[in-house]
């Protein structure tokens, strides 16, 4: 089978899926690739939003000191204690989407290679991932699915090219 095909189908459906959720009024919350899984035909299935829209998370910073690695000296301590979390809306469903899509891409978790406490505050500063060094190994549709990628990303969707 064409891995290209099986990639897009992925995207596709998961969109499919997510676009549904949306339209039913359900923001799921909490996609990740954890949450997809597939069926006995292939197709990808939407788990674990039932109970998403009524979670509510934080997390608290408890030390600068886990701050290690490439964002060390980074950022000025009160700014990080400034950081807001985002309000689970049909917005970061797309941006979490835009993650998934990554992940399929690169064939591994964005940030792999940093700490939770490193991912949270790279996020909240507006870091997001380089392309996938594999990019070009998908042919055509890396290209495309690495700017569905980067539109799903952007801060003002309003601003989003067509």
């Amino acid at each position: 089978m064409n891995p290209q095909v099986e990639l897009f189908s992925m995207v596709k459906g998961i969109a499919d899926g997510l676009s549904y959720l949306h339209e039913m009024g359900v923001i799921h919350a909490d996609l990740k690739s954890d949450n997809v899984l597939i069926s006995p035909s292939g197709a990808p299935l939407l788990t674990d939003f039932g109970i998403s829209r009524t979670l509510i998370v934080t997390h608290t910073i408890t030390t600068l000191g886990e701050l290690t690695g490439s964002l060390q000296n980074t950022f000025d301590a009160t700014t990080i204690t400034e950081i807001q979390p985002a309000i689970p809306s049909k917005e970061t469903d797309v941006w979490a989407f835009g993650m998934v899509v990554y992940e399929l891409l690169a064939k591994e978790y964005p940030f792999s290679r940093q700490s939770s406490v490193q991912v949270i505050i790279a996020i909240a500063f507006g870091h997001l991932p380089r392309p996938p060094s594999n990019l070009r190994s998908h042919g055509n549709i890396g290209n495309s699915l690495w700017d569905l990628c980067t539109q799903c990303w952007n801060r003002d969707p309003l601003h989003v090219r067509s």
